[in-house]
Order: structure tokens, then C-alpha cells, then sequence
């Protein structure tokens, strides 16, 4: 099979002095490497720059991973998830989050049934309420669109997030994207 024209160090270099993170490959959920010569690459800022860096340095065993660090870990000590062939999106953080949490829609029927089930309860103050709760949730759609999505829990806001990201953290774990530098993919150091 070919191989790179780099070695394994020039490849780790080009790495470093691209900005980008050498990890150390964890075989085992505890958070500690054990054993692995592979070398996670993170710190891409888009999809498109990871499969750059595989291009420029003519890899061809080393592909592109989804990893996972638990707090607690040591900051570059990844557990691998397997080959990942698009970014992480909303969809990916959303069934982390859970059923409560849904993407924000400008549901005028579902407003509209809200207010008239609070007036009809004859709570104002609860219409008013659902009224200006919808309005924020508008202004915040209307202004992030292109990018973001907006998150809501229970119908309220939570948060901003991007439509395609190379790593998030949700509650105990993060997810980051990388490439993994496999050391048979290059020229040995006598070459």
C-alpha cells in the first residue's frame, strides 16, 4: 500500500505548527492511553480543513475520527469513536440533550392555541407571558438563522448553536473531530 512521502514526525510537526492539537489515543474508557502509537490531530476549525491537512500531507491510512474526552481527563487524551465522514450538527447535540429539548419554530397555531387556553383560564398575566416569551424566541430565530439554530426546552429558550461544528460538550463529555495519525501510513525515519 502507499505510503506518505512524510514521516510519522514531520507529519506531527506539520500539525503543530498548523495551530492544531496531538492527543494521545486512549484504547480504554479510563481515560488513560495505553499502548497506541495513533495520534489524534484536533483543533480544526471546519470539516473541510481536517480533510485539507489529510490532502497536504497524502495520507492514506490516517482518517478522519470522531473522539470523546469525559471531565476529568486530561485535556488531550481522546477515546475514539470511529471514522466520521461529515461535521458534528444541532441533530448530533440535540440527542444528547434529550426529548425536552427541540429546535425552535415560529409555530403561530401552537402561540395562538397557548394565549387562548391562558385567556380562556382567564390568566392574563400567563397570556401576556406566552406572548412575549414567543417574541423573544422570534427576535433570536430572525438574528442567527444563517449559522445557528436556537435550542429550546420546553418551548423556552436555551441556547444558540451551530448547524455544523467540529466538537461540543454536553454535560459530562466532549465530542471533538480529528484526524487519526496512524504511523504505518508513513515513511519510516531512515528513509
Amino acid at each position: 500500500m502507499k505510503k506518505s512521502t512524510l514521516t510519522f514526525s514531520q507529519a506531527l510537526e506539520n500539525a503543530k505548527s498548523a495551530g492544531l492539537t496531538i492527543g494521545e489515543h486512549c484504547t480504554e474508557l479510563s481515560g488513560y492511553p495505553r499502548t497506541s502509537e495513533n495520534k489524534p490531530i484536533t483543533g480544526f476549525n471546519k470539516y473541510s480543513d481536517a480533510v485539507a491537512f489529510i490532502a497536504k500531507n497524502r495520507l492514506v491510512k490516517s482518517n478522519i475520527h470522531l473522539f470523546k474526552r469525559k471531565n476529568g481527563w486530561y485535556s488531550t487524551f481522546l477515546y475514539d469513536l470511529g471514522s466520521k465522514y461529515e461535521p458534528l450538527t444541532y441533530h448530533d447535540y440535540l440527542k444528547d440533550l434529550g426529548d425536552d429539548y427541540s429546535i425552535a419554530s415560529l409555530d403561530y397555531e401552537l402561540l395562538k392555541e397557548q394565549v387562548c387556553y391562558a385567556l380562556n383560564k382567564k390568566e392574563l398575566y400567563e397570556a401576556k407571558e406566552i406572548i412575549s416569551n414567543f417574541q423573544d424566541l422570534e427576535g433570536y430565530i430572525i438574528s442567527c438563522e444563517k449559522e445557528n439554530v436556537i435550542i429550546t426546552r420546553g418551548g423556552e429558550y436555551y441556547q444558540e448553536f451551530p448547524k455544523e461544528t467540529m466538537g461540543y460538550t454536553e454535560d459530562v463529555t466532549t465530542y471533538i473531530i480529528g484526524v487519526m495519525l496512524d504511523p504505518n501510513d508513513f515513511k519510516s525515519e531512515e528513509e
